[in-house]
This record gives C-alpha cells, structure tokens and sequence, in this order.
C-alpha cells in the first residue's frame, strides 16, 4: 500500500456486539501455472482493495462513544506501526506440497495473526497470509468474528477477486463501499431503536459435559448430494413438511453426535442430560425490513435454538433399526427419528422473522452492559452453501478457486457447512466439524454417516 488507510472511527453495530470476539481463519486454494508472478497479482490485488474498503484494516477496540454503555466497541484506523507489525498481506514460502500442507493448516506458520490477538486491545478485522507453497497457494484469511459475518467474507473475496483482475479497479466495480458500509450500520441501529422490549426470555442452555478431556480435533466430511436429497424426500414425506437439504445435513450431523456423546454414558453427569441443543446461525438481511443488502460486510446474523429429547434416539441405537454395512438400508424408524430432527431445527430458523430481530436487537441495545457471552449448544452450525465461492474469478494469473476450507480445532461442536463443491465435485455436500477426539471416531464411522459417502452404494 501506497499510504496509510484512513476512515472514520465507528462502533460496532448490536449485531456486532452479539458475536463471539474471536478470528476464524479460512484458506483458499490457487493453483496458478506461475507463482511468483501470483504473488505480484494479490499484492496488488489486497493493496487496491484496502484502497477501496480501507476499514479492512482496522482494528477493534473499546469505545467511550456511547454514553451510559459498558464494554462497547468501535474501529479505527491502524497506526503506521501496528501496519508494519500485522501487514494487510503476508508472503511465506513452505516446502511443502498442498496435499502435504492440508493437515497442519492451523499451526501458526500458515496463519497471517495469532488466534489470541482476538483478546488484545487492538485486534484487526482483516488480514491474509499468502502461503507459497511448492505447487500452489493457500491464501489464508482471518477475520475477525466481531466484524465479519459468513456474508461478509464472501463479500469481501468477491471484491478481492475484482481487484485482482484488476489492480486500478475503480470503486464502481465493487458492491459495497464505506459511505454503504455506514449507510447499513446507521440502518440497523435505527431497527434496534424503532421499538422498547423487554429483555426476551430465552431458554440457557449449557453445554453437555465431555466424555473426555482431549483437545478437539478438526474433520472434513463428505455426503452425497443424491442420498442428502433421498433423506430429504423421506423426511419431508413423514412429516408433511418441506424440508431443505440443508436442514436434512444439519438434522445428520445432530444425530450421529447425539449417538456419539450419548450412546455410551459413561458419567453420572452424562446420564443426567436428557435434552441436546443445536444452535443455528441465521443471515438476517433478507428478514430485516427494510432489507440490509447482501453486499454488506459486517455482521447480519442471529442464532435461535432447537432441542430434542435423547432418550428416543439412543434407545433406538439398541434395536439395530438399519445397518448399512449389510444392506445399505436405513430403516423407518431412523428416518422418524431424522424427521422430527429436522422439524425442531426447521421450526427454529422459522422464527427468525422481521419482528423477532429488531425485538433481539432493540433487547441489546437497552442494556447498560453491551457485553454479549453467544449461546452455546451441543452443535453449532453455520452454513456457506448459499454462496458459491468457486464462481469468482481472480484473473488471468491466479484463475478459480480450488478449494476453500475453514478448519478448526478450538470450539468442540462447531461445525460449518462448506460451499457447494466446484464442477469437479459438484454432488456432494461438504461440512467441517469439530469435536472430542472420542467423539468426532464415533460420528465419523456411525452407520449412517458411513451410508453418506459418495463411494457408498445407496439404498432408500
């Protein structure tokens, strides 16, 4: 960069606040013919767009802004020094493969900031670390969760890409900017101020003890799109309700944990636990009226809460409703038990309307204390399906996207849903989880998770 970002300083919206202040990293892969030469491309390309959205740069930081609030949070601008010692973009060359790399991706040599610079007083909102590695490119982005929503990543790559194309890119090129940037901030304190709530009652919830005391562990797993959408078909038709695929995979992933964590109670404490919890993360710009646009970078979400009693799913555990190592065949009464999974998760994100998020928000912003704990359940899940990041295009240089991933091995039930595979796989559903090593063995070889493999011949 030419000189040094500037911007207004400005506080962070209730929805801000209302998220967890930690950085998620994710990668993407490039498998560009010339590498030096796709250094210089995303040199430029990051360059111009801090340009474009100098509040990439910024840093998050407490606030006297507001008068009579505790614990609240702005950005600034960075200082000269604070660039030069956590640079917009850094270069690192490994001599590695990318097939080699892929299982160490969260060690810090690949990470442009430290997981912990999440809790210092200045934490950046954005930064990226070019990973070159013998064949290819991991780029890796970090952003921080207090600024950035699952959206705004994508937005923030779509305008990235635009730069790379094209490193003069003029502002019109891209879909947002700062004056929108400020135009949705001022739109979303205006929702939370538009009405005087009491504080919601909504249920605590803790999360169930673990049944070991290892770190978690990371896992990518792969389902087939056709038998996703079979299990949907049946779900749907047992229930009489239209279920998405997407609510059919995180009804999957709730089951085989349930089976996993509470199929063996080991603990008087884990046998005292008779109801699980999946928190949903919803993207509230389509809900909010009038709409906040897609283009927007900061945080839209809100997460609801579904539950299911335990009891009917382990008991079924018992009577070997289906084995699909021997049939390929999951039986009725996994299916029900599936359906109502869904129904509770479906009823959920149902409940995210126009009303419920400026009751939540307005809720926030009458407290004297903005600090926020999120809510916590066996299962977290949040979903990148509906974008598709493999459409952008970085240019001539660095191409499409070969891959994008977003391990974790910090929060034990975390789970993201990847977007759409590209054309090379494009009938499969992909997910990253995190749990227990104990845990995470026993989802990975449930049956039912085993019969939605792509390499596994279907039966429905």
């Amino acid at each position: 960069m030419s000189s040094l970002p500037t911007f207004e300083p400005y506080v962070l919206t209730p929805f801000d606040h209302s998220t967890a202040p930690v950085h998620f990293s994710g990668f993407f892969t490039f498998t560009p013919d010339d590498l030096p030469k796709s250094i210089s491309v995303l040199e430029a390309g990051v360059s111009r767009l801090v340009t474009l959205l100098p509040f990439l740069s910024g840093n998050i930081t407490l606030s006297d802004k507001l008068q009579g609030k505790e614990n609240v949070f702005e950005v600034q601008p960075p200082t000269a020094e604070f660039l030069e010692d956590y640079p917009m973009l850094k270069i690192r060359h490994h001599e590695q493969s990318i097939c080699a790399a892929k299982d160490s991706l969260l060690s810090e040599a690949f990470l442009p900031i430290a997981f912990e610079q999440a809790a210092e007083d200045l934490s950046p909102i954005f930064r990226f670390q070019a990973n070159v590695m013998v064949d290819g490119v991991f780029l890796c982005f970090t952003f921080n969760h207090m600024a950035v929503d699952g959206v705004g990543v994508w937005n923030v790559a779509k305008s990235l890409a635009v730069c790379c194309r094209d490193p003069g890119a003029p502002p019109n090129l891209l879909e947002t900017d700062v004056l929108q940037e400020a135009q949705c901030r001022r739109a979303i304190f205006e929702a939370a101020s538009s009405r005087n709530t009491k504080a919601l009652s909504l249920k605590d919830w803790f999360p169930a003890p673990g049944i070991d005391s290892q770190d978690p562990v990371s896992a990518r797993l792969v389902l087939d799109a056709e038998k996703v959408a079979k299990l949907r078909n049946s779900c749907s038709a047992t229930l009489r309700i239209k279920f998405s695929s997407n609510t059919i995979v995180m009804a999957v992933l709730w089951f085989c944990f349930i089976r996993a964590r509470f199929g063996l109670r080991s603990t008087q404490e884990e046998q005292s636990v008779d109801e699980s919890c999946l928190v949903v993360v919803s993207d509230t710009r389509s809900k909010l009226q009038p709409n906040i646009p897609m283009s927007y970078i900061g945080n839209v979400v809100v997460t609801t809460e579904a539950y299911i009693r335990i009891e009917p799913i382990i008991s079924a555990m018992t009577l070997s409703s289906y084995d699909s190592r021997s049939s390929g065949t999951v039986g009725l009464s996994d299916v029900s038990l599936l359906a109502n999974l869904a129904e509770s998760i479906h009823k959920a994100i149902q409940c995210v309307t126009n009303d419920y998020v400026r009751d939540l928000l307005s809720d926030f912003v009458g407290r004297e204390d903005w600090t926020s704990t999120p809510r916590l359940g066996d299962i977290f899940v949040s979903t990148f399906r509906p974008v598709n990041f493999y459409e952008l295009d970085f240019g001539t240089c660095l191409g499409a996207l070969k891959d994008i991933d977003i391990p974790e091995n910090r929060f034990s039930g975390s789970s993201w849903i990847l977007p759409a595979p590209g054309k090379g796989c494009p009938g499969a559903w992909e997910v990253r989880l995190t749990l227990e090593p104990m845990v995470m063995d026993r989802v990975q070889n449930d049956d039912l998770m085993k019969w939605l493999r792509p390499d596994y011949v279907s039966k429905l």
